[in-house]
């Protein structure tokens, strides 16, 4: 399916949004339409994409990911003169979403079992950051020291961490001005990320020259 897909995308896509591409293409895609050639693709298939997407439970964020990608793929092969029109743009509008929303989310009696149960390991401040602030796994894997200003108490995400199909990661900057953004700690948050420095300062300690990372002071600038 790929290969009747994403040819004339690949040739100027970076690596990192590409492999978001082929996700979204590969998860919510393919299964529905991957074995219709590009260029037979008709308004139908990309109505029943979505009712096969929302039939199956997913929500419409994920449907508008499905139609926004499939769209790019068809708007660049136009503008290589390798199709005539984007079918994307006279399909019905994508269906509401109806599911409930809170469904399979952790409610704040299970949050707080989570943390307490992650306080005072390695994963605290990964869970902290996922479970109080909302960051997306690949942002948490994203962060590096200078991303914080624990003077300030602010956290700004910058970068997210993707895998690429050969799965190699690689870190890229997030697609959306929305995604870029400075958020606030506060000071038992300030307090985790103190403690988990200090947890990496004695991993670097024991690592001895083997030890690759970096450090920053409390502004997050490099000294180490």
């Amino acid at each position: 399916a790929r290969e009747r897909y994403l040819p004339s995308l690949v040739e100027t896509t970076k690596p990192y949004t590409l492999a978001s591409y082929r996700k979204e293409l590969d998860l919510y895609v393919f299964p529905s339409v991957g074995g219709i050639e590009l260029a037979k693709l008709t308004v139908d298939d990309v109505d029943n994409l979505d009712r096969t997407l929302s039939a199956a439970g997913y929500s419409l964020t994920v449907r508008r990911k499905a139609r926004g990608v499939l769209g790019r793929v068809i708007r660049h092969a136009m503008r290589k003169r390798r199709l005539a029109q984007d079918v994307t743009r006279h399909a019905d509008r994508l269906a509401p979403d109806v599911r409930d929303r809170t469904k399979g989310t952790l409610q704040p009696e299970q949050v707080r079992v989570l943390l307490t149960a992650a306080r005072g390991t390695e994963w605290e401040a990964a869970i902290v950051l996922l479970g109080l602030l909302g960051l997306r796994r690949g942002e948490v894997l994203g962060l590096s020291w200078d991303a914080l200003d624990l003077i300030a108490g602010t956290l700004s995400v910058e970068r997210s961490l993707v895998t690429l199909e050969a799965g190699e990661p690689s870190l890229g900057v997030p697609k959306t001005k929305g995604s870029r953004r400075t958020l606030e700690l506060g000071a038992p948050l300030v307090a985790v990320m103190r403690s988990q420095r200090a947890r990496q300062a004695r991993q670097a300690l024991a690592a001895g020259q083997d030890w690759a990372g970096s450090f920053t002071d409390d502004h997050g600038t490099r000294v180490a």
